[in-house]
């Protein structure tokens, strides 16, 4: 009897595991897609810090199909909309400094894997900090302003496979 090489074993098992992922249902990538990704694990917030708004209370307060993995600070929403299953913005107030809010919208998406897309620019003087962040198809453009010492406003415009421009 012959012996199978080394080669054909290998295409036996992949072929196999994909039989096997079938029969389980999974289903192949079909490209980047933020909903796809699994939430980060939970991590401790700094005492310093806002925290992150529960991923229910952004689909019940911002939007129903706002993606969970999409991390949005704790505040009052101010409003909150989506246009259709790509597009999504809202507003919040926010009971910390603008640098400080900025900087943990900076963190948590680094942390999920999203690219800043261009170098932040100085400190500003006028109190407003913006970002744009980029994963896949996905880009969310952050602004956050200075309204007191303890209050800032966000605004956040999320777009997923059309770029944020185009869904205003």
């Amino acid at each position: 009897m012959p012996r199978a090489t080394p080669l054909v074993v290998v295409a036996s098992v992949v072929l196999g595991v994909a039989v096997l992922a079938v029969l389980v249902g999974c289903t192949p990538s079909r490209g980047a897609r933020i909903a796809d990704e699994p939430a980060p694990p939970a991590l401790p917030p700094r005492k310093d810090a806002p925290f992150r708004m529960d991923p229910d209370e952004v689909r019940a307060r911002i939007a129903t199909s706002f993606p969970a993995e999409v991390p949005v600070v704790s505040g009052d929403v101010v409003q909150g909309r989506a246009q259709g299953t790509a597009a999504w913005d809202y507003e919040l107030t926010v009971g910390a400094p603008a640098p400080t809010v900025a900087e943990w919208y900076f963190e948590e998406y680094l942390r999920r894997s999203w690219k800043m897309d261009e170098q932040p620019a100085p400190a500003p003087t006028d109190g407003t900090f913006q970002l744009t962040m980029r994963k896949g198809l996905a880009e969310s453009q952050i602004t956050v302003t200075h309204i007191s010492q303890n209050e800032s406003r966000v605004n956040v415009i999320l777009g997923v496979g059309t770029p944020v421009l185009e869904t205003q």
